[in-house]
């Protein structure tokens, strides 16, 4: 497609008054607009850079044998009180009621949500070690000045971990997929050359 045909144009004055040089870049170069404080959408260019890093985020993920599920983005809020997390956060939950008048918090983390569907499932040692990971929208209210995003894509993995016995046999597959610093190469996992 020619950048002519492109929805989202390029702009020299849009975002001028923006703080973050990032912030103002990816805006007057047609990737993202801002719909209010903290709220964006994803222009084309955006979506497909974002595509993009989720799939090399995914294919380290699956290289280290994670399997890669969907998380509900309503979370039950007596997930979160059961853990006393409710404003222990370093964010807001952002809290809506149902028809129903049930309580729910729009994700910030995951990790009530991975125990709670880890604890659906009747796992003995045997299963263990398995590793699990999603991609969803992160929507936190934070305090933290106006450059701050209300919502985020983030990237999570939760693992359990192996039986005592077996820790000594277990491959070193996070390490293994975990990619290169920027200019230099990926840590050998043990035993292995470079």
């Amino acid at each position: 497609m020619r950048s002519s045909q492109l929805f989202g144009k390029t702009s020299k004055t849009e975002g001028t008054d923006y703080q973050s040089p990032s912030h103002r870049l990816l805006t007057q170069a047609g990737f993202i607009r801002e719909s209010t404080a903290g709220r964006y959408y994803l222009l084309p260019l955006g979506l497909k850079v974002h595509d993009k890093i989720i799939g090399v985020v995914r294919k380290h993920m699956d290289a280290a044998s994670a399997q890669e599920v969907v998380m509900p983005v309503l979370h039950p809020l007596e997930l979160w009180q059961e853990t006393n997390r409710t404003t222990t956060t370093g964010f807001e939950l952002m809290r809506i009621k149902d028809r129903r008048d049930a309580e729910f918090a729009l994700g910030g983390t995951a990790e009530e949500m991975a125990v709670d569907l880890v604890r659906k499932f009747n796992i003995s040692y045997k299963d263990l070690p398995f590793n699990i990971y999603q991609f969803s929208m992160k929507f936190r209210d934070e305090m933290r000045g106006s450059a701050r995003p209300k919502f985020i894509v983030g990237a999570e993995k939760k693992a359990a971990p192996p039986a005592p016995a077996e820790t000594k046999e277990m491959p070193a597959t996070t390490t293994e997929a975990t990619p290169a610093p920027e200019g230099g190469a990926a840590p050998a996992p043990e035993g292995k050359a470079p």
